[in-house]
């Protein structure tokens, strides 16, 4: 049996399920439905008074989630929450820390590649190099 996808293209069952598959694949890669610490969480929405109450209850200001292996602090630069950002810096956040695929991402490096200077001035003012 055959598909038609615009007249040029025919795809048989076992390449759509092979399609299918591979999609599968990527998708768990890339950690779809990956759950994230609650600190991780409350920096990338700039929840500001849990982060607080979080660090006040004794949780790791470092801590980290989510495929990239990312600080609190670099969600908190990723989804560009400025507020968030300087509460985690309050709390004691490693302003270097590095994480990613290769091990060398820092928030720094995040707040500029994503043109975040606002951000980069905080943490920089922080220390970040």
């Amino acid at each position: 049996m055959y598909f038609t996808v615009k007249s040029s293209f025919q795809y048989t069952w076992p390449m759509w399920i092979t399609i299918l598959f591979c999609i599968s694949l990527l998708l768990l890669g890339c950690g779809v439905g990956t759950q994230l610490p609650p600190l991780c969480t409350a920096a990338r929405s700039g929840d500001t008074t849990l982060i607080e109450a979080l660090l006040g209850s004794g949780e790791n200001v470092n801590e980290r989630g989510g495929v990239n292996d990312w600080t609190a602090l670099m969600h908190a630069v990723h989804k560009n929450q400025p507020a968030a950002v300087e509460a985690l810096l309050a709390g004691g956040a490693d302003v270097n820390a590095t994480a990613g695929a290769r091990g060398r991402t820092t928030a720094l490096l995040l707040a500029e590649s994503e043109g975040l200077t606002r951000i980069a001035a905080i943490l920089r003012a922080h220390g970040a190099r």
